[in-house]
Parts: structure tokens; C-alpha cells; sequence
């Protein structure tokens, strides 16, 4: 209770107290688990300290006399961490979290800073993890035998490391991002970390881990004889490629990037006009008129900013919208019609994500797997992915693109006599087939099989699936 260096602490104390007792003090009461950041928050939340001392005597006033002055000591580190990315460049986290191998201590900072004090007990030889969150970012680190003494002060300047997303959950909120080799997908324009490549920026995802990448280098340029030659074309998660026809078309340069971490690709191709188009949308381009989509410098920003991408400088044609004497092309200026030349650079793109089987190429060996309305088939036992709606299981192969399907939903239920008398019979490759006499009898089956009719008639052919 003093201004000194000294002071006086009284207390009552109840048992039974003996000469040799040890008696633990302390002061204030510990709490890390959530804290702002700052010194002053430290010191008025978290200045916790311990002393022992050892009973000497009890006086006849029954006062404890002990062996020597209490020394209180802090049982805390104060560490601020300077966080930084690539070594150099301030990460201003809105939060912290730090673990000590068995705790967790979460900091957050009333405004973004990459300059964040943390109060942390004492520890030997632990790993020490941060993961901070910058903006829409998470980054992390993690040192393994880590020693913070109670009682001392540290700075440490820590380069974080990004936790990138994987390209093979890619949904269409991370369009314009950029993808590197190694399969990872980065903020778009900022320059991908130290050891990555990148190859291109996302611009159209066609379903959860399906769709093209905007490729950051050229091909060469392509006669268009040869252009219209092509006969090589894939069906991509419903966008038709023009794959480029050889190693020397499509440059040295687009060769090595066929596979993109674990996750699947198509080889280098050229996309049509919707794909491109919906490519540019995507990273801000605006529609301006019949013709197409104005370019106005959105996708040469994202190309060209901090990503080592080449800018576009020329024109570059898709793969088949051809009239003969005019193609769609885009440039840096715009995106639309223009009259075609022999000069023309490619600007390609690479499917990533793996094909989607149709349903009508189904064959044995499919059985089993789940159809969703769009047509495709989906391995069974798993979910469709966002945007799918499953509607059945193909249960019966008997020809190439021909068979059964068992439904996901159940019709009302049916008297049997009413079963019995139904007269339309229809022999569908030897297997004979009744349906279901009009709406009431179907039940919750109408609109599911609305939904689906178009995409499965090319399937099933006769019966037709309608509402008769």
C-alpha cells in the first residue's frame, strides 16, 4: 500500500499455520484467453505475479513472520510480434490467434495493425502457432521448440506464411483470383509468395471445382487454316475447348502446366466467345453494347499487377466463331466482332477439374452413380456439387447411353388395383415399362421430372417423360 518498491500485503488466513510452511501469494488473477493487442490492455488485464515464501514463526498477535521478503515474479512473457509477409510487406491483421502448443490466446486488435503485443505464461520448448486474418486472408507460422520466460519482454518480426485455398474448391466467389502452379489460389493483384508460379487467373467456375483459367502467357499465332482444322475438341463441364493441335502452336511456353497441384487439368485450349466473355464479366468488365462485353483495362490490371503476367498487347481470337471473314477477338481496348487475320496471337485457357460424364455415354461400368438434373453423372456415395440437384441413381445399362434410372423421390402411394389396370406398357430394350397413369397418381414426382425432361429424353427416348 505504498509508492516505494516496497509494500505491505495483509490478508487472514485460516488452518492451521506452522513454522517451515510454504505459502504461495499472489496478485491479481490470470486471464489471457482474449486480449487486444496493446501494452495498456496487458497491464490492466493481464499483470499477474506469484511469490513463496516460507513461515519462519507466528507471532503472538498470530502474525505470519516469514524466512525472507517476498519477490514477486510475473508469470507472463510480453511478446509483440511484427508481422510481415515475404519478410518485408505489413500484415495488418484484424486477429490473432496464438497457440502454445496446449492453449489458445485470441487477440484482437480494435483496428488493423501488424504490430500486436500478447501477454503469454511462460513456456519451454513448445511449438508456438500464429494465424492471423487479414482481410478476407488467412496467413499463418509455426516455430517448433519455442522457449518465453516469465518476467521478460520479446520482439519477434514473424514472416507469415498465406493458407492458401486449394483451386480443387473453387466456387465462383473466387473469381479473378490468381492460380499458381502448385494448385493454390491467391488474392488477385499481389504477387504470389516466394517459391510459387503463377499461370493464371480463375475466371469461370462452372461448378465447385470445375471451369477455366485465363492463361498469363501467349501462344504463338495461328494460321486460320489451321484454326479452322481443328478437329480435336473437348467437352469441358459444359464448355466445348478446341484443344491447340501441337506442342509448336501452342508455344514452348504453355507445355508444362498440365496438371496443377493434385488437381486435374485439360491440356491448353482455346475457349469459345461465351466462355471468354464470361471470363472478362467476371473480373469487372462491363456490357456495352449487342456486340460483346467492353474490356476497359479490368483483365490487363489483373494480369500485369504484381503477377509477372504478360499484358495483352495484341488481339487474341476464340477457338470457332467464325463466319468466314470475321471472328470474335478482344484486345486491350474491347471485346467483340473484328475481321480476322493470320497475326493473331492466342490468349488460351486450361480447364481445370476433370470432365463430367453426360448421361448419354453412360455405360456398365456406371452403374451406381448419382444423375443430377443438368445430365451428369456423379460418383456415388458423394454429394453433387453446389448447384446440382441430384434427381436419381442410374441402376440399368443396356446399351451405350440407354437405361433406368431409380428416382430419389417417391410417388404417392398407389391402390393395386388401380396398378393392375394400367394399360400404357411400353417394351423399352426388352425391359417393360408402365407408367404412371396421370399427375395425381405420380405425386411429387412431376416436377422433378419437368426439371429433368430435356436434359434425360436424349436418355431414356421412349417413354417420353412428360406431365400425361
Amino acid at each position: 500500500q505504498s509508492d516505494g518498491s516496497s509494500t505491505t500485503l495483509k490478508g487472514s488466513l485460516t488452518g492451521t499455520i506452522e513454522n517451515g510452511d510454504e505459502l504461495i501469494l499472489r496478485f491479481n488473477s490470470a486471464s489471457y484467453g482474449s486480449q487486444s493487442g496493446t501494452l495498456d490492455y496487458i497491464a490492466a488485464n493481464c499483470d499477474f505475479a506469484e511469490a513463496t515464501i516460507t513461515v519462519s514463526s507466528v507471532d503472538g498477535e498470530n502474525n505470519v513472520i516469514p524466512t525472507s521478503t517476498a519477490s514477486f515474479v510475473n508469470q507472463q512473457a510480453i511478446v509483440k510480434f511484427t508481422l510481415k509477409a515475404n519478410g518485408t510487406t505489413p500484415l495488418n491483421a484484424t486477429k490473432l490467434i496464438v497457440n502454445d502448443g496446449t492453449t489458445d490466446y485470441t487477440v484482437t486488435p480494435a483496428s488493423a495493425t501488424s504490430e500486436i503485443y500478447v501477454a503469454i505464461p511462460g513456456i519451454a520448448s513448445q511449438t508456438v502457432t500464429l494465424t492471423a486474418t487479414v482481410g478476407s486472408d488467412t496467413y499463418t507460422y509455426e516455430r517448433a521448440n519455442v522457449t518465453f520466460t516469465n518476467g521478460k519482454y520479446y520482439e519477434i518480426a514473424v514472416k507469415m506464411t498465406a493458407a492458401y485455398k486449394l483451386l480443387s474448391a473453387a466456387t465462383a466467389e473466387d473469381y479473378g483470383k490468381v492460380v499458381c502452379a502448385a494448385g493454390h489460389l491467391h488474392p488477385a493483384k499481389t504477387a504470389v509468395p516466394d517459391g510459387c508460379t503463377a499461370v493464371g487467373i480463375l475466371g469461370k467456375v462452372t461448378e465447385t471445382s470445375h471451369g477455366l483459367i485465363l492463361a498469363l502467357k501467349d501462344a504463338t499465332a495461328q494460321n486460320w487454316n489451321t484454326i479452322n482444322g481443328w478437329t480435336s475438341t473437348i467437352d469441358f463441364a459444359g464448355s466445348k475447348l478446341q484443344v491447340l493441335p501441337d506442342d509448336a502452336a501452342r508455344g514452348a511456353n504453355l507445355t508444362s502446366y498440365t496438371m496443377l497441384g493434385a488437381t486435374a487439368v485439360s491440356d491448353w485450349a482455346v475457349a469459345q466467345m461465351s466462355d471468354y466473355k464470361a471470363i472478362f464479366t467476371n473480373l469487372g468488365s462491363t456490357q456495352s453494347d449487342s456486340f460483346g462485353t467492353t474490356y476497359d483495362g479490368n483483365v490487363n490490371a489483373y494480369i500485369t499487377t504484381g503477377i509477372d503476367g504478360a499484358a495483352i498487347s495484341g488481339s487474341y481470337w476464340s477457338a470457332t466463331e467464325d463466319d468466314g471473314g470475321n471472328v470474335w477477338a478482344f484486345n486491350p481496348v474491347f471485346w467483340g466482332y473484328s475481321v480476322k487475320s493470320d497475326s493473331y496471337s492466342v490468349r488460351p485457357v486450361l480447364g481445370f477439374g476433370g470432365e463430367v460424364t453426360p448421361l448419354s455415354v453412360a455405360t456398365t461400368s456406371d452403374v451406381g452413380k448419382v444423375v443430377c438434373a443438368a445430365g451428369h453423372l456423379h460418383p456415388a456415395k458423394t454429394a453433387v456439387p453446389s448447384g446440382c440437384t441430384a434427381v436419381g441413381i442410374l441402376g440399368k445399362v443396356t446399351e451405350t447411353g440407354h437405361g433406368l434410372i431409380l428416382a430419389l423421390q417417391d410417388a404417392s402411394s398407389q391402390q393395386w388395383t388401380t396398378i393392375n389396370r394400367w394399360t400404357s406398357v411400353t417394351t423399352y430394350d426388352n425391359t417393360k415399362l408402365r407408367q404412371l397413369p396421370d399427375d395425381t397418381a405420380r405425386g411429387s414426382l412431376v416436377q422433378l421430372v419437368r426439371g429433368a425432361e430435356e436434359r434425360l429424353r436424349g436418355h431414356l427416348h421412349e417413354p417420353r417423360l412428360d406431365d400425361r
